[in-house]
């Protein structure tokens, strides 16, 4: 079951679905017309052909497309209203999967179809990149929701792939991939945590909430991940969120250093945000109302069943595992990327910032 205004927040999910796909299905229809090509077989889908007015008319409309998808600001708003009204399921897929097919699509179609049109566009783009990481964490340090928090941080997060598109060098690419399977593990986590305790409270408002992390009448399983979760949201070493973190911003960095600095910036205020979601609702004495409950007053919240456990104990697992050893996920991708960025344009195309094979990198 959704929120009293699941309606409009369908709606308006709806609307914003339906634009992203007319823009991008328009993009690819165009790209065929244009080019002569008699196919929609990707490797027959080059542009280079094309005059470069041509290739930024489509390439916008891609970025538009895929920037309502991931989302990134200003094409965000139906984000927060989307995870608020949705039920916790919902949230989870929609964090963990649904977002992941805008940055796949950034990536494969806006990078890999018009290179040179991308090239010219890149340092804008890793501008829009700066600009949507600190509107996400900055509108997340002013709520008071824990799941509208949970999901501007995802705003934030999400800009992380567009920086390191934009940049284009092997590290930065394979940091993309990379930030896609760890904000997936990430959000789909905090999102289940935070669906636990509205179930067991009945709140998610961080302004009534206290002390759930009380080992005897509390959440004291759920207050442990919700800090495991944060801690590899604010990229702290060991977690799957300091790896990709780490990917980008050092493969970007070369290319656009304002531009990466602005968002580690923003990575830094992502343990602001979170630090105030788990002081104010797990620590302190147990209360769920505007009056702290006293000790001789027996409230207990209801215990988590197996159920809810079981999910959230295999995200946490996979975090710490891939951040532990992140080589099993980066070998599966290097070849792939590496060889993406092989095939652009010289002039985007930048010096790696680790050699070529992570066998050598200090990951």
């Amino acid at each position: 079951m959704g929120g009293n205004r699941r309606g409009y927040a369908a709606t308006k999910f709806l609307i914003y679905t339906a634009i992203s796909g007319i823009l991008i299905l328009g993009a690819f229809l165009g790209l065929t017309w244009l080019s002569g090509a008699t196919t929609f077989d990707y490797d027959v889908q080059m542009s280079q052909n094309l005059p470069l007015f041509q290739q930024f008319i489509l390439l916008g409309a891609l970025l538009i497309g895929f920037g309502i998808k991931i989302p990134l600001f200003p094409f965000h708003t139906w984000l927060p209203d989307a995870h608020v009204e949705a039920s916790t399921p919902v949230s989870v897929l929609l964090a963990g999967v649904l977002l992941k097919l805008g940055t796949y699509g950034l990536l494969r179609f806006g990078l890999g179809l018009f290179p040179e049109a991308w090239a010219i566009l890149s340092p804008w783009l890793a501008s829009w990149a700066a600009v949507s990481v600190l509107y996400g964490s900055l509108a997340a340090i002013a709520q008071q929701d824990m799941k509208k928090m949970v999901a501007y941080s995802s705003i934030g997060h999400m800009g992380y792939v567009l920086l390191a598109c934009a940049a284009a060098t092997p590290l930065s690419v394979l940091g993309t991939v990379f930030q896609m399977i760890s904000h997936g593990l990430i959000s789909a986590l905090l999102f289940l945590l935070v669906g636990i305790v509205y179930k067991k409270t009945g709140t998610r408002d961080l302004r009534v909430l206290r002390g759930l992390l009380n080992p005897e009448r509390g959440l004291p399983l759920v207050g442990s991940l919700m800090v495991l979760g944060v801690m590899a949201s604010a990229g702290i070493p060991g977690m799957v969120g300091f790896i990709s973190e780490f990917l980008v911003f050092r493969g970007s960095i070369v290319s656009f250093g304002p531009q990466t600095l602005v968002c580690m910036i923003g990575s830094g205020l992502t343990a602001v945000y979170f630090l105030l979601l788990v002081n104010r609702a797990f620590f302190g004495r147990l209360s769920i109302g505007p009056v702290t409950v006293p000790a001789e007053i027996d409230l207990c919240l209801p215990p988590v069943q197996w159920s809810e456990r079981i999910p959230a104990l295999v995200l946490a697992l996979l975090i710490t595992f891939f951040g532990l050893q992140p080589a099993l996920v980066t070998r599966w991708t290097e070849s792939t990327t590496t060889a993406l960025v092989g095939s652009l344009p010289a002039a985007i195309a930048q010096t790696p910032a680790c050699p070529s094979s992570t066998q050598n990198c200090p990951l």
